[in-house]
């Protein structure tokens, strides 16, 4: 199962690419990680020293980094911690996914298309949803391209009911 469905997202485990709603969601590698671990942990939770010595092994770091941690892989996934439907808190102890997955191989990112969109970028595979998706060096950018012959605003994806439709524009920025 490579890649998860759950809630709004698609987790790719290989890629380690997290989408919201078919959209790209920037998080950071130990989020995902976490991610990963509370997942096929599921349904059993984690200690927060069992977090500690999978993340951060032969390093000190402390509770607050961690609840950090979890803040922030709740916000890239669009959990609550008052109203958790994913990431449950056991306070004091540590934490569970306890979220419905299903694995997921052709899925589309948005069902009312009845396709799906991405970019190929490198070894790297980019869903995109509906809505316009900037492609460019700026830090915003939903299709981030590390090259320096690509300028910050280099082209927008636009996907809606018709299909994608690629702007080029201008190399502005």
């Amino acid at each position: 199962m490579s890649r998860l469905v759950f809630g709004n997202c698609v987790f790719d485990r290989e890629r380690r690419e997290l989408t919201r709603r078919g959209s790209p969601v920037h998080a950071g590698p130990k989020s995902l990680l976490l991610l990963k671990l509370l997942m096929d942990s599921r349904p059993r939770a984690l200690t927060k020293e069992e977090i500690h010595k999978r993340l951060w092994p032969d390093t000190f770091v402390s509770d607050a980094t961690l609840t950090s941690l979890v803040a922030e892989l709740r916000a890239a996934v669009g959990d609550d911690a008052r109203a958790p439907e994913l990431i449950r808190t056991l306070y004091g102890d540590g934490y569970a996914f306890c979220g419905e997955i299903e694995a997921d191989a052709s899925r589309s990112p948005d069902p009312r298309l009845g396709r799906s969109f991405r970019v190929i970028l490198g070894d790297r595979e980019i869903s995109l949803g509906r809505g316009a998706h900037l492609l460019g060096r700026a830090n915003k950018a939903a299709i981030f391209v590390d090259d320096t012959g690509v300028s910050r605003h280099h082209a927008r994806i636009t996907i809606d009911e018709h299909g994608a439709k690629l702007e080029d524009l201008g190399g502005v920025g």
